[in-house]
């Protein structure tokens, strides 16, 4: 885990090695060994379900703000760009291998 965060978010008491299974910001969808984000929103924070994050097997949680929680918690001011960069990584950069083209022109394109 500390490979994939790191220069992502600081890993200071972090999670060092432990193996990561997944990554997700949905707290229903985490299972054992995964990552949580705890993205915060307009009108829910997620950070007020890392609890059950944990109770669902998260390895480490990735906040805003330090929680009181039973495994590491990063904290990192930029939550959702950590998520982004850190899913970028685990699913091996596939934007790298993505081809980009455009089409051009006034008439014909919707048909």
């Amino acid at each position: 885990m500390g490979k994939l965060l790191e220069g992502i978010v600081p890993l200071e008491g972090g999670p060092g090695d432990l193996p990561l299974e997944g990554l997700t910001q949905d707290s229903r969808k985490v299972k054992p060994g995964w990552l949580f984000f705890a993205v915060p929103g307009v009108k829910e924070d997620g950070a007020a379900y890392a609890g059950e994050a944990v109770e669902r097997g998260a390895a480490a949680v990735v906040a805003a703000r330090p929680l009181e929680i039973p495994v590491p918690c990063l904290v990192t001011p930029r939550v959702r760009r950590a998520l982004a960069l850190a899913a970028d990584r685990f699913f091996g950069e596939p934007s790298k291998r993505l081809l980009c083209a455009g089409v051009t022109g006034t008439n014909g394109k919707t048909t």
